[in-house]
């Protein structure tokens, strides 16, 4: 291996790391994305992303609470046995969806955005 290949690896790879740690934090602010609540297929509530809330998902199934911070919707409560729907983490890209099967109920992520490929299968 020369200098030059060095070198020429060494900006390769700075500018891969700069365009991963562009995707990973990059701030991007969309108000018209909205959190949507479903409960057996049926779409019950919206709550937009922008506006921090607690919200308490009651039924007769049982509880969950969604929160909604800072762009990023999660549930943070959950009287499920499971609780997989706890450990999903948060949400915020268009699509995106958070499911308990014991209440069942699904929150998801709408957007009037497309978002970008973000893979690509071939045949």
């Amino acid at each position: 291996m020369k200098k030059n290949d060095a070198i020429f690896l060494c900006l390769i790879l700075g500018i891969a790391l700069a365009f991963f740690l562009y995707q990973r934090f990059a701030i991007k602010q969309d108000d018209s994305g909205f959190v949507v609540v479903e409960r057996d297929g049926n779409a019950e509530e919206r709550y937009p992303l922008s506006e921090d809330c607690v919200i308490r998902l009651a039924s007769e199934l049982g509880n969950n609470t969604l929160t909604i911070q800072g762009g990023k919707a999660s549930v943070t409560e959950a009287d499920c046995l499971d609780r997989i729907c706890m450990k999903q983490g948060t949400i915020d890209k268009n699509g995106q969806s958070i499911i308990c099967l014991p209440h069942r109920l699904v929150i998801r992520i709408e957007s009037g955005e497309e978002d970008s490929v973000d893979g690509i299968t071939g045949s």
